[in-house]
């Protein structure tokens, strides 16, 4: 995944073409070329090249370390340690796209790589389409041969403010189901959990949810399965 996030607007491909770039540059003046003569075969602009060269110098980083991080096995390293960083911040940590920016800030490393919330952002979106993609292939790839197993879900409706309907399976915490609904009648429920669980080989034979005559109803009657009814209570503090 981390290397099809690179193509953010190719913020990481340009960073390791000028790490390339001003390597090859670095070399040429070092092997007795003017920089005009480098820079007229590179095809780059002197002034470009000056400023990637610059760059390196307005850090507090050590040199060895710009040096390291500037080539493109540094450059490699970084886009991997940022796409990771992001990934466990707001996909496991769900923390927000500010607090990545902070990491990068506080640490140094955005000195070397995009680091503004707009390119975040965009990370994060690209992100969570792969994270989809790869959940609807590995369904599809577990359910194929898969033994009957029967199971018990938890059922319930959250508001954002629209209705979704919730379904998940008790022992493994595995979603099977988290859609936006117009209602939240037995019939919504029944279609919601038909597709949920179409191409899984499972039997569910217990439900648990609240007293909604809806829910009640769609365990009971859809998936004729055995209800048990949570009472919500409300402790009052003295």
């Amino acid at each position: 995944m981390h290397s099809q996030l690179s193509s953010v607007k190719n913020t990481h491909h340009d960073r390791k073409l000028a790490s390339i770039k001003l390597a090859a540059y670095k070399n040429d003046l070092n092997s007795g070329k003017t920089q005009r003569e480098a820079a007229e075969r590179l095809d780059i602009a002197r002034s470009t090249l000056n400023g990637w060269m610059d760059r390196e110098t307005k850090t507090s980083y050590s040199t060895s370390v710009v040096t390291c991080l500037e080539s493109p096995e540094g450059t490699d390293f970084l886009h991997r340690l940022v796409v990771v960083i992001q990934f466990i911040v707001t996909q496991v940590g769900a923390c927000g796209i500010r607090i990545v920016e902070m990491i990068l800030k506080y640490s140094g490393l955005s000195h070397f790589v995009a680091s503004s919330y707009e390119t975040l952002r965009r990370r994060g979106k690209l992100m969570e389409e792969f994270i989809v993609s790869f959940g609807a292939e590995e369904r599809k790839k577990l359910a194929e041969g898969m033994p009957l197993k029967k199971i018990s879900v938890a059922e319930d409706e959250t508001f954002h403010p629209e209705i979704c309907l919730v379904a998940m399976e008790l022992v493994s915490n595995y979603i099977l189901l988290e859609q936006y609904a117009d209602n939240r009648t037995a019939e919504t429920w029944n279609q919601a959990m038909d597709a949920a669980t179409k191409g899984l080989n499972v039997k569910i034979f217990q439900g648990v949810g609240d007293e909604a005559p809806a829910l009640v109803k769609h365990t009971e009657e859809k998936l004729g399965s055995h209800t048990i009814h949570l009472t919500y209570f409300t402790y009052k503090m003295r």
